[in-house]
C-alpha cells in the first residue's frame, strides 16, 4: 500500500499544480485583456469562439463599454 500511497500522493501534487499553472495563465491573460483598448477586444471577441480567453474578453469589453458587450453574451457567456 505504500507504494500507491505515493504514487496517488504525486498525482495529486501535480493536479494542484497543474490548477495553479491554469490559474496564473487565466490572471496574466485577464491584466492584458484590460488594458487593450475596445475596438481590439471588439476585435478578438470577433476572432474567437468560445473558451475562457473570449469570456475574459467579454468581461474586459463590458468594463468599458456595456453596451457594446451586450452584444456578445450568450447564456454560455454568462455561465
Amino acid at each position: 500500500m505504500g507504494f500507491w500511497n505515493s504514487v496517488s500522493s504525486l498525482a495529486k501534487g501535480a493536479g494542484q499544480a497543474m490548477q495553479e499553472k491554469m490559474k496564473e495563465q487565466q490572471y496574466e491573460a485577464w491584466r492584458k485583456f484590460q488594458s487593450l483598448p475596445a475596438e481590439r477586444l471588439v476585435d478578438y471577441i470577433g476572432q474567437h469562439e468560445g473558451g475562457t480567453s473570449r469570456a475574459l474578453a467579454i468581461l474586459a469589453l463590458s468594463l468599458k463599454s456595456r453596451s457594446a458587450a451586450q452584444r456578445f453574451v450568450d447564456d454560455s457567456t454568462k455561465s
